[in-house]
């Protein structure tokens, strides 16, 4: 069972604005990225298979997502309040999925490094689909 520190667990909430922020950033990068990529298949610069795969990359958006979906439910009324004491059991899902996304994260750069069209499709998939999990989570 994952314990979590109340100091731990006050900082996370507060922080949640912030992280929803950074996701919005995420996607605004995420679309640049793969209209560079677009642009670059389209002159013949890149392949279409990558060397890398971009496994830690999804587990890194992963991990937002869940932070971002937590977030939203309970900032859904804008207040934290007693209410959101019902989020409280999605805490540990959201501890394991920082936990897996921060283990391996220094690889993040080398697998966007050697991205290829079909990774970078799949990518920009999971932050469209983590837009979309954070906008429905608010209106849990």
């Amino acid at each position: 069972m994952i314990t979590v520190d109340e100091k731990v667990l006050d900082e996370l909430i507060h922080n949640i604005p912030r992280i929803i922020a950074a996701l919005q950033e995420i996607e605004k990068e995420v679309l640049d990225v793969r209209q560079s990529i677009l642009n670059s298949v389209e002159s013949g610069e890149r392949g279409l298979v990558g060397q890398m795969d971009v496994k830690q990359t999804l587990e890194v958006l992963e991990a937002l997502q869940k932070v971002g979906e937590l977030g939203a439910k309970v900032l859904a009324d804008g207040k934290i309040s007693i209410s959101d004491i019902k989020y409280l059991g999605e805490i540990g899902e959201v501890v394991t999925a920082l936990k897996v996304g921060i283990e391996g994260i220094e690889l993040v750069d080398d697998e966007i490094k050697d991205i290829s069209l079909i990774e970078a499709k799949e990518i920009v998939t999971k932050v469209i689909d983590i837009v979309k999990a954070i906008k429905d989570a608010k209106n849990v």
